[in-house]
């Protein structure tokens, strides 16, 4: 170990020992070198050499080399005016760090630092935490008068550091490009609503009807013969495959043998499941009963017997026998789809909503949901009018392993139900199980508006929106492109995104009359979504309607 070795330990075992070493750069104590102003440091050089990377060693007195190897620790250094660039390395062998002076010309130092051009910032005045890692090896101490200090965000004990000491250095850092923040997608300011032509002469109905026509007419156009055709054939074949299977059976059994539909006997089957649909009842067999008197319906015993249309009922099929899963109705619901669609054209209101069809029975793609009524039973995705004619349908059966579908498989969802409706202009309205801010600007890209609900986690909602705290009434939204995001508190926090209006208050009525303030884009969505309602509202309305003459004979009749 050589002498300057020594002399370093040395010092480092008066530090950790507690001895009391005056500052030199105290003010209250003038110390070896006297008072501050009379302080003038060394004018020793660095080798500007880059091959050599020793620098000159001082001669100091081994007061000033006492430093903490603490780093963690807070260091008292020299007034600005004293300031002083040093270097320090650590030692291989111990926990000691060599402490390496390196001293530049103050005024020299000086001079650069107040003919700078550009002002002094934040940023320039104290380097980022991640410079102090991975820059390299010079640490510079300095500290700031009282009233100009200020407090480092990255922590409590910041050390300035630089590639090289030297005026040159410090022009570059100052000079160094700032990045500029990243740019904000969302906007508060307003766009013209694009506006699509909608063919509206072609709507409606697509056949003749007169005052000629019959019930029975229109049937026949919704439900074809060659669809009815279809279904007696696979009923019959399913039927027969059925009873002859050898499988032990009572003589009374409803499989013991089986009687071919004909397609007069088919149309009844078909108007009794129709009519039941209208009765409310704990049992179909009620519907055929004698006995109770509650329940008693003599059109459905006297069309067809009840062992017969349970049969039929077990006995009907829609494709042929060796399809397996969904395929034994896939095509069935294609065909119809397709019958909808041709026997009319929707208005420019559309809603795309799912229902559930009651099954309880075994079926891997059976679903429970809990809102609905049935609750159990097989899912399908609807595209309805407002007024809640189907227009298309699709049924859920499991997930896939398909790769495309990963990530987007509603928005797949949503614009496999729109394919047939895309480019002419139509409003579709959904909610918030569907709704997202790249799939409203890809389906106005394909000439359709969207409006509703929206859930509050979806990955691209603007968090302006999201995050901002409301009280009850308020309303706040934002703009990306053409899409608009908004926030309005009434009982809750409720969360809209819209193509086809401005976000606005205005006054709508409620379901009760009720004059209230609500968003043009609220009062929009509950206009036109969930068409299936709108038609339950009708058919009550329907029953007022026929039972006000009834009343009125009542209450004449008991005064």
């Amino acid at each position: 170990m050589n002498k300057e070795e020594e002399r370093i330990m040395r010092l480092f075992e008066e530090a950790s020992t507690g001895s009391s070493i005056p500052d030199p750069f105290s003010v209250s104590d003038d110390g070896q070198y006297g008072s501050d102003g009379d302080y003038n440091p060394c004018n020793d050089k660095v080798s500007s050499d880059s091959s050599n990377s020793s620098v000159n060693r001082t001669s100091r007195r081994s007061k000033l080399c006492n430093r903490p190897s603490n780093r963690s620790q807070p260091v008292k250094t020299a007034p600005l005016h004293n300031r002083t660039l040093s270097s320090s390395s650590s030692s291989s062998s111990s926990d000691v760090d060599k402490t390496e002076s390196l001293q530049t010309h103050y005024d020299e130092y000086l001079d650069v630092t107040l003919t700078e051009d550009v002002p002094r910032s934040h940023d320039d005045s104290i380097t980022s935490c991640e410079s102090v890692q991975s820059e390299s090896i010079l640490q510079t101490n300095t500290t700031q008068p009282v009233e100009e200090q200020q407090e480092p965000n990255c922590s409590s004990n910041i050390t300035m550091q630089d590639p090289e000491p030297g005026p040159s250095n410090i022009s570059e850092r100052h000079n160094r490009p700032i990045t500029p923040p990243a740019t904000v997608n969302w906007e508060h300011t307003t766009l013209d609503i694009p506006e699509f032509n909608f063919d509206s002469t072609s709507t409606g109905v697509q056949f003749h009807i007169d005052e000629n026509t019959s019930i029975l007419d229109v049937f026949g156009q919704l439900f074809p013969s060659h669809i009815v055709s279809q279904l007696i054939e696979h009923t019959n074949k399913y039927g027969e495959a059925l009873c002859n299977k050898n499988r032990p059976m009572t003589r009374h059994s409803r499989r013991y043998s089986f009687r071919k539909v004909d397609e007069d006997e088919f149309f009844k089957f078909l108007g009794l499941c129709l009519l039941q649909g209208q009765i409310s009842v704990p049992k179909k067999r009620k519907l055929f009963t004698y006995s109770d008197i509650l329940y008693y319906h003599p059109i459905f015993p006297y069309v067809m017997s009840q062992r017969r249309f349970e049969q039929i009922l077990r006995c009907l099929y829609a494709s042929d026998l060796n399809a397996k899963g969904s395929a034994k109705i896939s095509s069935f619901i294609d065909n119809m789809c397709q019958i909808f669609q041709n026997c009319y054209k929707p208005e420019k209101e559309l809603s795309l909503d799912e229902s559930l069809l009651l099954f309880r029975g075994r079926l891997k793609f059976r679903q429970y949901m809990k809102g609905k009524k049935a609750r159990y039973g097989i899912k399908f995705y609807e595209l309805t009018t407002a007024e809640g004619f189907v227009v298309n349908i699709i049924m859920y059966t499991g997930k896939t392993d398909d790769p495309s579908d990963k990530g987007k498989k509603t928005e797949n969802l949503v614009l496999r139900l729109m394919r047939p409706y895309m480019l002419k202009g139509h409003h579709l309205f959904m909610d918030n199980y569907y709704n997202s801010v790249p799939l409203s600007e890809k389906l106005l890209d394909l000439k359709t508006h969207t409006n509703g609900t929206l859930r509050a986690n979806r990955k691209d909602n603007p968090k302006v929106v999201v995050s901002k705290k409301l009280k009850k009434g308020h309303h706040v939204w934002a703009r990306k492109n053409k899409v608009y995001v908004s926030k309005w508190v009434d009982k809750r926090p409720v969360y809209m995104i819209t193509t086809l209006n401005h976000p606005k208050i205005i006054n709508d009525h409620n379901r009760y009359g009720e004059s209230k303030s609500k968003p043009l884009e609220v009062s929009i969505y509950n206009k036109y979504m969930s068409g299936t309602t709108n038609v339950k509202n009708e058919v009550e309305e329907l029953k007022l309607r026929l039972l006000k003459p009834l009343n009125y004979v009542e209450e004449n009749s008991g005064s």
